[in-house]
């Protein structure tokens, strides 16, 4: 692989992914201030200023032993994305996504360590199909959801037609 254009990928991912994290602040920020007026006004309260947020700790302490977490690129949500699935042919939904792999949720049951090759329908042109490793499989109500994993590593511009 060429490197500067790997180095380009990444870059414009991290950038992708502060853009969405700033938006959601933004969002929870607005949602937040809605409530505190909406709190204000039942209280029969006069406005006050926002209080200052305390400063973060200095040292941060490391993840416990044991912790669930895994991931070594974090799963970001997201608008879900259909997807077409070979074989066993059926469809489903992105549900969140990271540069490593992601969550699929569909009404097919598909065990651990199958490889899957998956195309997202929205594509112009001839669809682009790319080979995923199923991780983990778990029911949520009548569906499933199965922990996906690239099977290589996919272009900047590949990641993107997933979400």
């Amino acid at each position: 692989m060429n490197e500067p254009t790997d180095l380009l990928d990444q870059s414009e991912w991290l950038l992708h992914q502060v853009v969405a994290l700033q938006q959601a602040l933004d969002q929870f920020s607005h949602r937040l201030e809605s409530w505190r007026e909406e709190l204000r006004q039942r209280s029969g309260r006069e406005a006050s200023p926002p209080p200052q947020p305390a400063a973060p700790p200095v040292e941060s302490s490391p993840p416990e032993p044991g912790s669930r977490e895994r991931r070594s690129l974090p799963r970001r949500p997201g608008n879900p994305t259909a997807v077409r699935i070979a074989e066993p042919p059926f469809e489903g939904w992105v549900i969140d996504r990271s540069p490593g792999g992601f969550s699929l949720l569909g009404d097919v049951e598909i065990p651990a360590g199958t490889r899957l090759n998956v195309s997202p329908t929205d594509q112009l042109g001839s669809p682009r199909w790319f080979a995923v490793e199923v991780r983990n499989c778990r029911r949520v109500g009548k569906n499933w959801v199965l922990g996906c994993q690239f099977a290589d590593r996919l272009t900047w511009r590949d990641l993107r037609l997933f979400g």
